[in-house]
């Protein structure tokens, strides 16, 4: 699947380490995410990925489970 951009609930992701740089494997997603969470890809205005990156960062420094991972 082709995307430009990805926007993921930080809440969800549950690695403990860090990447490397290079190509990212499917084994890395499941480790990951390792929860069945449906994900959906739609076709979206930049306009509305700013809004959306604005409303996973308005309420910062409170941990609200809002932060989106790009």
């Amino acid at each position: 699947m082709e995307v430009d951009v990805v926007l993921y609930n930080a809440g969800t992701i549950r690695a403990d380490y860090y990447f490397q740089k290079g190509f990212f494997k499917l084994k890395d997603l499941i480790n990951m995410i390792p929860y069945l969470t449906p994900m959906t890809v739609i076709q979206i205005s930049g306009e509305d990925i700013i809004k959306a990156l604005e409303a996973g960062f308005e309420r910062l420094p409170a941990l609200e489970g809002r932060f989106p991972m790009v």
